[in-house]
């Protein structure tokens, strides 16, 4: 079999790519069952992938590498498969199943996206947020027709959760903040960015909107060209638009700052939040989850079975993945995605993409403290992503299909 990484080896029909990319992030927490989609396009694209493989004897060493490092997590729980502590078997079992099918849906998309030419991944980005920005414009249109914003639910797109949706939207429009400079589009791409950033802002969901701004504030320099010609007004422009953001939510009575306010309570006056309070049960899941942790050091209590414990799962990856094999698959986790980031921050004169790269590993670090992202199929494509783009850069540092 041949390991060769010439990207140019396979054509790929990138518009194709684009829109199960599409389809598969945004049914993936659709309300009924249109999760399945998920699967049916999962097995497509398993299938394909499959099918190229067996007739052009190729495969990247850069997959089979990414795909083994996501797994390394899963050899405790895979070992702790046959103990008689776990309360829930065939839950632990059907979640590292889901898992690992995610970790090959997610190696081979991510694989397709980055072996396509740098114009037509650029034009498929757009494409996709184009088109995810008009889906959820109109959802918020009819969120607001039907009396949303006096209700207590919050807006959430197309999918039933804000945090998904908001996290979905920073995601997607991640690419354009940073690359939108070597995109033909650009008033689409400037577009794409301030809905992008109305979208996030209306979900309420903090998580993302710091996530967002993060992205924004490193990817500045690239956001710059969008504002005006001269470099200097451009500078100015872009850091008083996300300084002004900022000061306008930390300085009016805003629903956002309500949400901030209850969450920096766990710290300073933890005793006057209710029970029920979302700020005052993720506290309870991380310090009743280091607990757990402590008692079960080596082996973990088993994938999702923290819900037994717990009452629900932890809302917190780090505690959900220590908690699922022991201090072996935290490390295993989250070790290869640190050496990862430390390699990219010592990169004296970084390039767009590894700049790019880096907010995403900053983003998902960030984002696993209040979420658990092992089970979530658009993190696993995210996270693959990473692996493959830093295999690529090792090998070949100077890959225009990267650069």
């Amino acid at each position: 079999m041949n390991y060769s990484l010439n990207p140019t080896s396979i054509k790929y029909n990138e518009l194709t790519i684009v829109l199960l990319f599409l389809v598969l992030i945004s049914t993936e927490t659709m309300r009924n069952n249109l999760f399945y989609i998920n699967w049916v396009l999962g097995f497509i694209i398993v299938f394909y992938f499959m099918m190229t493989t067996f007739l052009k004897s190729y495969i990247e060493r850069s997959v089979i590498i990414a795909a083994l490092l996501m797994s390394l997590w899963l050899i405790v729980p895979l070992i702790y498969i046959t103990s008689n502590n776990l309360i829930d078997g065939s839950i632990h079992l059907e979640r590292m199943i889901i898992h690992l099918f995610y970790i090959f849906i997610g190696v081979i998309v991510s694989s397709y996206l980055l072996n396509i030419n740098l114009e037509s991944r650029h034009t498929g980005f757009i494409i996709i947020n184009v088109i995810w920005v008009l889906i959820s414009i109109f959802t918020f249109m009819i969120y607001v027709s039907t009396g949303g914003l006096l209700s207590e639910e919050n807006f959430s797109g197309v999918v039933d959760n804000r945090n998904s949706f908001a996290m979905i939207t920073t995601l997607l429009s991640s690419y354009i903040v940073f690359f939108q400079s070597n995109i033909k589009f650009k008033k689409t791409a400037f577009l794409i960015i301030i809905s992008s950033i109305f979208l996030v802002l209306v979900t309420l969901s903090i998580k993302n909107i710091i996530g967002l701004f993060l992205i924004l504030i490193i990817g500045k320099v690239n956001m710059n060209s969008l504002f005006s010609r001269k470099k200097g007004v451009r500078t100015l422009v872009a850091i008083s638009f996300i300084l002004l953001s900022i000061l306008l939510i930390l300085t009016t009575d805003n629903p956002i700052m309500e949400r901030l306010d209850r969450f920096l309570m766990v710290f300073s006056n933890p005793g006057e939040l209710r029970e029920t309070e979302s700020a005052f049960l993720r506290f309870y899941f991380i310090t009743q989850g280091l607990e757990i942790f402590k008692e079960n050091f080596f082996t973990g209590i088993g994938i999702d079975n923290s819900r037994y414990y717990l009452g629900m799962y932890s809302h917190n990856n780090y505690i959900e993945v220590a908690l699922s094999g022991g201090i072996f698959s935290l490390i295993a986790f989250y070790g290869p995605l640190i050496c990862i980031l430390v390699h990219f921050w010592k990169i004296k004169k970084q390039s767009i993409f590894s700049k790019y790269i880096l907010c995403l590993i900053i983003y998902k670090l960030f984002y696993d403290i209040g979420a658990v992202t092992y089970n979530t199929l658009m993190w696993v494509i995210v996270t693959a992503i990473i692996y493959i783009a830093f295999l690529k850069s090792r090998s070949l540092p100077k890959n225009r299909y990267l650069e």
